[in-house]
């Protein structure tokens, strides 16, 4: 069976407080004013992937694309509310499966011994820094699957953040603006060994440049894996050469592939894609969606984006896509949500202008 997200329940996530949604479908728009809280909402979810404190920290800090030593801890401490006793709750119900996260505990100081400090600092003193000592834990049907007892610091945080947990729960995959520059080869490796996913990404690319045959990865000569492309007019040339939407799109595809069955979750979804291309990545995207049976969230910013995905449904009585509008109260210490169908705001749109982002 596969994943899906039905609702989630935020009570305390960076800016997000008390905030429910339910009733999600397959393609879900993620739209507000700058700071309302939509890549804290990707975020959110994206913590169900694994019971780990590696794959919080992971989600944490996906937002800076060149994490330091001490901006993975920075991240990791703002993303609770501004109180003394730090505090997140989350709640997400997949499929039949209730999910609770509980991350709790306090800021202190600590002494970091002189072994743990050499990899990164040339002194030789034993420094006093800032320490978060809690507790992770996740309950399933509310029972406990999971308990860490953490004691993080600037100098720990990044080993923690690339430890490979095998506590999988639910397949969700998280790409950032960011990530189309990155040329970690592990993200595509689903792609590039299943020639189903391959050949789809194929055709996406010839949105951008008709003469691309193929994909392939081949050492360098220090035998560094790099990724290819094949054109039948200029030969095989290294991805990096190509301009930022077929970058976007190839990261678009591993996503897909690595979230099969699942989740994919996209912040800023425009970004790297130039306006005349929407329409045609977000048929593929949604043709991929249905193939792969993949549940999408994405956030964006772009109007003409939010009315390039008005075309993709058609159904005036079931629609598969909602749109999610987030706004902060800050009266009532509260994160409001407004959801409607795309019949809802296509037929706005075109009566009114309305604005959704709003």
């Amino acid at each position: 069976m596969s994943t899906k997200l039905n609702e989630i329940e935020i009570v305390n996530y960076r800016g997000i407080r008390n905030l429910h949604i339910s009733n999600l479908k397959k393609i879900n728009v993620i739209v507000g004013d700058n700071n309302s809280g939509k890549t804290s909402f990707l975020e959110a979810i994206s913590m169900f992937a694994n019971t780990s404190i590696g794959n919080v920290l992971f989600s944490c800090g996906k937002r800076v694309a060149a994490l330091t030593i001490g901006d993975l801890f920075t991240e990791f401490v703002y993303a609770f509310p501004n109180e003394k006793e730090k505090k997140i709750n989350i709640n997400a119900v997949f499929n039949d499966k209730k999910y609770e996260l509980l991350l709790q505990g306090n800021i202190n100081k600590t002494l970091v011994p002189l072994d743990d400090l050499k990899p990164f600092s040339v002194n030789s003193v034993i420094n006093e820094v800032n320490q978060f000592d809690g507790i992770l834990a996740y309950k399933c049907n509310d029972k406990f699957i999971s308990r860490q007892d953490l004691k993080l610091n600037a100098y720990n945080t990044y080993k923690k953040r690339i430890s490979n947990s095998k506590d999988n729960i639910e397949r969700i995959c998280y790409v950032t603006p960011t990530e189309y520059s990155n040329s970690n080869i592990s993200f595509y490796k689903d792609m590039y060994k299943n020639e189903k996913y391959k050949q789809l990404i194929v055709e996406a690319l010839k949105i951008f440049d008709p003469y691309i045959t193929d994909l392939m990865i081949i050492p360098d000569e220090f035998g560094t894996p790099i990724q290819y492309i094949n054109n039948s007019k200029i030969g095989i040339t290294p991805v990096s050469t190509y301009g930022d939407g077929v970058k976007k799109i190839i990261t678009i595809a591993a996503g897909l592939a690595v979230a099969h069955d699942g989740i994919l979750l996209i912040d800023e979804f425009e970004t790297g894609l130039h306006i005349k291309n929407y329409d045609d990545v977000f048929v593929f995207v949604q043709k991929a969606c249905e193939a792969f049976n993949v549940q999408l969230f994405l956030t964006t910013h772009s109007i003409e984006a939010v009315d390039e995905l008005l075309k993709l449904d058609s159904s005036e009585k079931n629609d598969e896509i909602i749109f999610v509008t987030l706004r902060k109260d800050y009266d009532q210490n509260k994160t409001l949500s407004r959801i409607m169908t795309a019949s809802e705001v296509k037929s706005n749109r075109e009566k009114f202008d309305f604005e959704v982002r709003l």
